[in-house]
């Protein structure tokens, strides 16, 4: 017993809708890291996102420069022989600012992702979870050296501009 042939309705079409395979190269982990740990330390300074984001990070930045600033101003315009304040003391005495810059980027960090739902969409891909950990810690140390390292530079090419021996700043 011969199968009548179906109806022109009920028939399987296959339709080419333009998907092809990926023929690039695979960029791997690091690459990943890398541009987690980057996207990361832009997040940390509202660096490619709206001005409210800026605010804090840049404001708290200025604070740590403005004195750092004064002290230099000081110190050229008095013509001193040693510095008024040493290189390790000024991190102890912003430390209310450091702890509020790290209190606010380190939750930042993860939760925006969270929020957006983008934490799914990298975890995806192949990649393990401390990498992404690894990359976003990486990326509020980076932010935290920032924000303590630019005074400290101020500071040592003040003490440098205003004729101390670059010899001893340079130990110091």
């Amino acid at each position: 017993m011969a199968i009548p042939p179906e109806p022109e309705a009920r028939r399987s079409v296959i339709h080419d809708i333009g998907y092809r395979k990926y023929d690039g190269i695979r960029l791997g982990e690091s690459y990943t890291w890398r541009t987690l740990y980057d996207l990361g330390l832009r997040h940390c300074y509202g660096i490619g996102r709206a001005a409210r984001y800026k605010v804090l990070p840049m404001l708290l930045l200025a604070i740590m420069l403005i004195p750092a600033l004064i002290i230099v101003g000081v110190q050229v315009v008095v013509d001193l022989d040693e510095q008024v304040l040493p290189y390790s003391r000024y991190s102890i005495i912003m430390l209310l600012v450091i702890s509020i810059f790290v209190a606010v980027q380190a939750p930042a960090l993860i939760s925006r992702d969270l929020r957006y739902r983008v934490l799914t969409l990298y975890l995806a891909r192949p990649l393990r979870l401390d990498t992404y950990v690894y990359a976003r810690v990486a990326a509020l140390a980076s932010g935290l050296f920032i924000l303590t390292g630019l005074p400290l530079l101020v500071l040592y090419v003040g003490s440098l501009l205003s004729g101390l021996s670059p010899g001893s700043e340079t130990v110091d």
